[in-house]
Formats: C-alpha cells, structure tokens, sequence
C-alpha cells in the first residue's frame, strides 16, 4: 500500500489519494506517513510533507524521512 501512494502521488492522482485519505490516514499507523506524504505531494502542501517526514523520523525510517525532507 506504502508503494501504490507512492505511485499514484508521483501520477498526480489527487482523487485517487485522496479516496484512500479516510481510510489510511489513522494517526500512529505505520502507514499515516504515507499517506501524509502522498496527500502533500499531490495537494502541493509542505506542511503535511513536514508531518510526513516527521512521522517517519518518529519510526526510525531514515531512508524515508530523508527522501520526504528532499520533497521540501
């Protein structure tokens, strides 16, 4: 699921992310980030990028949390 937000974030899919946003964005899930990130990128919205890379950052995932801050 972490992959498909990915890919349709990088297609532009605001719909698409946003239908799967009520469903995957439940707070201290491993995929919250995901989704705040796929919604940030699509939505053109930093903050919630910053509270992608901050979620992730909190989960130890240093890959992601650096290449989420690159999105910034």
């Amino acid at each position: 699921m972490a992959t498909h937000l990915d890919g349709l974030a990088a297609l532009g899919e605001r719909g698409r992310v946003e239908a799967e946003e009520s469903r995957l964005l439940q707070p201290n899930t491993y995929l919250e980030p995901f989704a705040l990130r796929a919604l940030g990128v699509v939505r053109e919205d930093a903050g919630l990028i910053d509270r992608a890379a901050n979620r992730f950052e909190a989960f130890g995932l240093v890959w992601h949390t650096a290449r989420t801050r690159a999105l910034l």
